[in-house]
């Protein structure tokens, strides 16, 4: 087992924020009984929701907060409150994406140039898979990247070897959105998730142009659709399961050991930042 520094990432989206609030209670109050734990959990990453109700409790901690987010106006309400680093997720990346869609070549920059300063570093996501990706990432004034899709298919993750495998078997125009518990979602394209994007333009149509659902008249079949896809993931039925993914997926066709990835990941980018110099001229 490993006795490394980690993380972990609450969801706190309007619907969840109940769920959220006992889930941060519980870990920091863990955290503080536990001198081991205080010592490995060191980043709290918060997503698909407002970051400024967390402040009072978060700001408190001398935890790394990272906050996930897909718009100006979002970044600079988490530098209003208080977030140590601001993720700014493109409209390339899995699963939960943003009702109004921005890619990450457009949005990495603009983020950067609003908010960026000496205490609020910005992580660009979304789209990003490799050492191209970072040295791209870097150009456009990242102070680094997350990757999602890219870490899910390797020897230790521990995602269904399913949904490992999908990632890795995806090709060209891999993926979707429809619909995905709190909003728009991407997903791998199989025949069960054309459907539920079928289901989702039908019955949900708000979602393709920013407009979220209304729960008093959502029909729910769409959300017992979602989590009986996500149960089937991890059953082990393919037929049934939805499998979340980045656009990146098409660029990944290995399942390698997660340090030999980034060893591999990082030469590129050097040799990539490296030739850049070449090509003013």
């Amino acid at each position: 087992e490993s006795q490394g520094i980690f993380g972990i990432n609450v969801m706190v989206s309007e619907e969840m924020r109940d769920d959220a609030k006992i889930i941060i209670g519980t870990m920091l109050k863990v955290r503080e009984e536990d001198p081991e734990m205080k010592k490995r959990f060191k980043v709290l990453v918060t997503s698909a929701g407002d970051p400024l109700p967390w402040t009072d409790v978060l700001k408190k901690t001398d935890l790394v907060w990272m906050h996930v987010m897909p718009s100006v106006k979002a970044a600079q309400r988490c530098k209003k409150a208080g977030v140590n680093v601001i993720i700014a997720s493109g409209h390339e990346g899995g699963f939960h994406t943003s009702w109004d869609p921005v890619h990450s070549i457009v949005l990495l920059p603009a983020v950067v140039e609003a908010v960026a300063d000496e205490n609020t570093l910005v992580v660009g996501a979304s789209g990003f898979s490799d050492g191209k990706g970072i040295a791209a990432a870097f150009a456009l004034g990242a102070d680094g990247v997350q990757m999602g899709t890219r870490f899910l298919a390797t020897q230790e993750s521990d995602f269904h070897p399913n949904w490992k495998q999908a990632v890795v078997d995806s090709s060209d125009r891999a993926t979707l959105i429809a619909r995905g518990f709190v909003g728009p979602a991407r997903w791998l394209k199989s025949p069960r998730s054309q459907e539920h994007a079928k289901n989702t333009l039908a019955k949900s149509p708000g979602l393709y142009i920013g407009v979220p659902d209304d729960y008093s008249t959502l029909d729910m079949s769409l959300v017992d659709f979602e989590h009986e896809s996500m149960n089937a993931v991890y059953k082990g039925d393919k037929d049934k399961s939805m499998f979340a993914a980045g656009e990146s997926a098409q660029r990944i066709n290995d399942m390698p050991k997660v340090a030999d990835m980034v060893e591999s990941i990082m030469k590129e980018a050097e040799e990539v930042i490296a030739q850049m110099p070449k090509l003013l001229v």
